[in-house]
């Protein structure tokens, strides 16, 4: 039977949910994923606790057959300016940060979510 687990997306710094800019990302991730079937791949190199690159999948065939070429809700979320890279990240060396990284600035550039204003700055992004 499926069993709800916790997990935390690898690179993505979000707003409080109580936030504005918080609860339009967790709506986002909410149509991304609800009711859909995920892949998770762990990325390494944190100390506190793992972190994942995730994808939608369609149907097993589809997670059987992988392909990088499915963008991440990772990605998704940081290039629609729902997310940001946090500064943790700012010298991560796997595909998924480069990646991160290059959507953020698009995103910055294009004044999308949180960036419409200009920087922005999350709170606990020190933690």
């Amino acid at each position: 039977p499926p069993a709800a687990v916790e997990c935390r997306l690898a690179h993505v710094r979000a707003a409080a949910v109580d936030d504005e800019a918080g609860e339009a990302c967790a709506r986002a991730l909410h149509e991304l994923v609800w009711g859909k079937g995920l892949e998770l791949a762990e990325v390494p190199g944190r100390a506190d606790g793992p972190r994942f690159r995730v994808r939608v999948v369609d149907g097993v065939a589809e997670a059987k057959a992988g392909g990088d070429s499915r963008p991440t809700v990772n990605e998704q979320l940081v290039e629609r300016g729902l997310a940001r890279v946090p500064g943790a990240s700012k010298h991560a060396a796997d595909d998924l940060a480069v990646a991160m990284r290059a959507l953020q600035l698009g995103a910055r550039a294009a004044r999308a979510g949180v960036w419409r204003y200009g920087d922005c700055d999350f709170s606990d992004d020190e933690k």
